[in-house]
């Protein structure tokens, strides 16, 4: 479910304040996207044409609860949610500019080698990476 995507002005937009039958860009591939949602639904954003490469659209529930959580906590003047770090082509959930920390927040399996390669990444832009993993998938005995 994506909550967030940019305006015509590249400003970003989440989708609580976002109109319907406007067009938006998303934040990680560049396509159209809509609002949809209302009055029993969350209001988020889709791809008029989805991508496979694009995975804003696979973030769950919980997942965007805990950025916007995050982001609350952190401050909404010293923090910032989808990120996008263009050199390293990484977007990174949420942002603590103060403190120069990203928050990676993973639900689904990962492998050792990604995780090691975007701590690298976000390691040259100046950011510590703090993983925040759940617990279903990651706290199991295997």
């Amino acid at each position: 479910m994506q909550i967030s995507s940019f305006d015509k002005k590249h400003k970003l937009v989440f989708a609580s304040q976002a109109k319907k039958h406007h067009d938006y860009t998303c934040v990680e591939c560049g396509k159209t996207v809509r609002l949809r949602g209302g009055f029993h639904r969350q209001k988020h954003f889709f791809h008029l044409h989805p991508s496979e490469q694009c995975r804003q659209s696979g973030k769950g529930m919980i997942h965007l609860k805990i950025q916007e959580y995050l982001h609350k906590v952190l401050g909404e003047d010293n923090s910032a949610m989808e990120v996008r770090f263009p050199k390293i082509r990484r977007i990174a959930d949420i942002v603590w500019y103060k403190e120069k920390l990203v928050f990676e927040i993973q639900f689904s399996p990962i492998k050792a080698c990604e995780v090691s390669e975007r701590n690298k990444d976000y390691a040259k832009e100046g950011y510590q990476v703090i993983w925040i993993l759940h617990d279903k998938t990651f706290n199991k005995f295997r």
